[in-house]
């Protein structure tokens, strides 16, 4: 890979960005999708799904959880809270090996931003219904 990264030119118009402790590593992770592989939303950051919203940093990045069990609580209390949630997001957990490849993440416990590099192709080895 090239460690150049997807939106640069967005990501650049925030200072920071991405955080200095976003660092290259393995991990399995979790993230939401539709049943749809093919979906756009699936590996699209929350910038490009809903360019009205306002976003920082974090909004050219893939949101992703450590855990299952953190993933499956963070779904339920935003479809309690919002009942479209759903149709952005998917109704589908995706588990997800991420390498060095794939770019940085931000440390975290719970959740994760992946800042994708411009080569990174995502591929679940798994996915079943929330």
């Amino acid at each position: 890979m090239s460690g150049r990264l997807k939106y640069e030119e967005e990501l650049g118009k925030h200072p920071c960005c991405p955080p200095p402790d976003a660092r290259e590593s393995e991990a399995t992770l979790y993230r939401f999708v539709h049943e749809d592989p093919s979906h756009p939303h699936n590996w699209s950051p929350p910038a490009l799904i809903r360019p009205s919203r306002s976003v920082g940093c974090a909004g050219y990045a893939l949101s992703f959880f450590t855990s299952a069990e953190s993933a499956r609580s963070h779904y339920r209390r935003n479809t309690d809270k919002r009942p479209n949630f759903p149709k952005i997001v998917g109704t589908q957990l995706a588990t997800v090996p991420i390498s060095r490849e794939h770019g940085r993440l931000t440390p975290g416990s719970g959740h994760v931003d992946l800042f994708e590099y411009r080569e990174s192709i995502l591929q679940p080895t798994a996915s079943v219904p929330l």
